[in-house]
């Protein structure tokens, strides 16, 4: 079994050692072998030997150059044929969003005091954003538009109001069509009480439990990790009570994440759903894919401090026999960052990374390398972002 994660983190566990896997770098470099942690000497890869007895060099890894980890499980001995066990779809489990974008796991209790209780958690309740009393299905978590509150419903629908407290297990809503309602809780997944705040956070920390916090500064010790979280204070977390150390949103953006920005400076900019489409990943891990179509440039604005792109660059495999591409990136409207070398359909994908400096804008544009045809063809670009290395 495979455990993919498709942004930018490092996993630290426990044991000295960790299963077989790879290492991806900002740089685009891939390390594979044995993965280990030392408090003293962070994270090392050592790679497996061409050939049993052949001596092998670990390498040490700067934890600020990590992209993503894959770990891959010791095969397992072939079981006997049963028939398939149904694996339900990720939910979001009980417990509560804060406002700087953490989220505490667990059961909350003494809901209406000033400071509530997730589990053994103190939190300030001014601090709490959305209580999630049931699981909620990840692909029905709603999107809330910013000031507004309200409740959850078990299928993801949003009834708006304000959250009254709750009495004899029914949470009550003040509706502004409605006035004032009453719900059992078993039917009301989440409440709404504050907007989710952006975090800029450096780092994200997730535990085992499904608890994550944000932060800009990590300290590691012999028994796990130290961090101050800017609601919740000092945190330590075990080795074995973490599941993976992330970089934080403060240090990258997915471009597919946020929406192109209107320009006309370089051509033919795009105005129809046809120009340019974001395909979702074959996973919830896996990256999206931004398709381009060709000549149509799809400008973003440069968050300040992100100074880097990279994307993998492919042709679509369905592209007409012969077709190649140049992949192009605009600074600002007006002059050429970096292209790429041709590639053709049914090659390989490419990593394009370039560095950014004084721009505020980028234009993804693809070219291709022959005049006429059909312009309906795009070329791919896969898991863009932004980042700070």
């Amino acid at each position: 079994m495979k455990c993919k994660i498709l942004i930018p983190l490092l996993c630290v566990l426990p044991l000295a050692v960790c299963n077989a896997g790879s290492v991806r770098l900002w740089s685009g470099d891939t390390l594979k072998g044995k993965i280990s942690w030392d408090p003293k000497t962070g994270l090392t890869i050592t790679p497996d030997p061409a050939t049993p007895g052949t001596p092998v060099t670990s390498t040490k890894i700067d934890l600020t150059k990590v992209r993503d980890t894959i770990f891959t499980d010791p095969v397992a001995p072939a079981a006997p044929a049963v028939p398939p066990v149904p694996v339900p779809p990720p939910s979001q489990p009980v417990g509560v969003f804060l406002t700087n974008g953490d989220f505490i796991a667990g059961v909350t209790r003494d809901i209406e005091s000033p400071v509530v209780k997730v589990e053994a958690q103190p939190v300030p309740a001014t601090s709490i954003a959305w209580i999630i009393f049931n699981p909620i299905p990840l692909d029905k978590f709603p999107k809330v538009a910013p000031g507004h509150t309200g409740a959850i419903l078990p299928g993801g629908d949003f009834f708006e109001g304000t959250f009254a407290g709750i009495q004899e297990y029914r949470i009550g809503i003040n509706s502004p069509l409605l006035g004032p309602q009453r719900f059992p809780m078993d039917q009301i997944a989440a409440v709404v009480m504050h907007d989710r705040q952006p975090s800029q956070a450096l780092y994200m920390v997730t535990a085992n439990n499904g608890s994550s916090f944000q932060t800009d500064d990590l300290k590691f010790d012999k028994q796990g990790v130290d961090f101050q979280d800017p609601i919740l204070g000092p945190i330590k977390l075990k080795f074995w009570d973490i599941k993976e150390i992330a970089a934080g949103s403060g240090r990258f953006q997915i471009i597919t994440d946020s929406d192109p920005v209107a320009t006309a400076t370089l051509g033919s900019a795009a105005k129809t759903p046809d120009d340019f489409q974001v395909q979702p990943g074959a996973d919830p891990a896996a990256p999206a894919t931004l398709l381009t179509r060709v000549n149509i440039p799809i400008t973003y604005a440069v968050p300040v401090g992100l100074t880097v792109f990279s994307a993998t660059i492919a042709v679509p495999k369905d592209s007409p026999a012969g077709t190649h591409f140049t992949f192009a990136v605009y600074g600002d409207g007006r002059f050429l960052i970096q292209r790429s070398l041709p590639i053709g359909v049914g090659d390989p994908p490419q990593l394009f990374r370039m560095e950014l400096s004084n721009v505020h804008t980028i234009s993804l544009r693809v070219e291709p390398s022959f005049a006429g045809g059909p312009d309906k063809i795009y070329g791919q670009w896969i898991g863009p972002m932004l980042f700070r290395p």
